[in-house]
């Protein structure tokens, strides 16, 4: 390449960098975020989702359970990684 360029050979430039790409992350104000578990509660609620009535059976919890986790699958949730769904500290 250097002989080439002392021999008076020219060559195009080089194509220009692609541009930068800039990432730009939404901001959800905190009356967009209650606006939206609303939505999601009202979702919830139109699914008919039993309300668990207690008690010390361990069949009747789990089959509540079971019933809650379809539901959420329904919806397209993911009960133990929404964050929404986690219990408050």
């Amino acid at each position: 390449m250097i002989e080439d360029f002392l021999a008076g050979r020219s060559y195009p430039p080089p194509p220009p960098p692609e541009p930068p790409i800039v990432l730009v992350a939404a901001v959800i104000t905190p009356v967009e975020e209650q606006e939206r578990q609303m939505k999601t509660l009202e979702r919830y609620q139109k699914l008919q989702a039993l309300e668990f009535q207690g008690g010390s059976d361990p069949l009747v919890a789990d089959r509540w359970k079971e019933d809650v986790e379809n539901i959420l699958d329904l919806m397209g949730m993911d009960l133990f990684r929404s964050r929404d769904w986690q219990p408050s500290t």
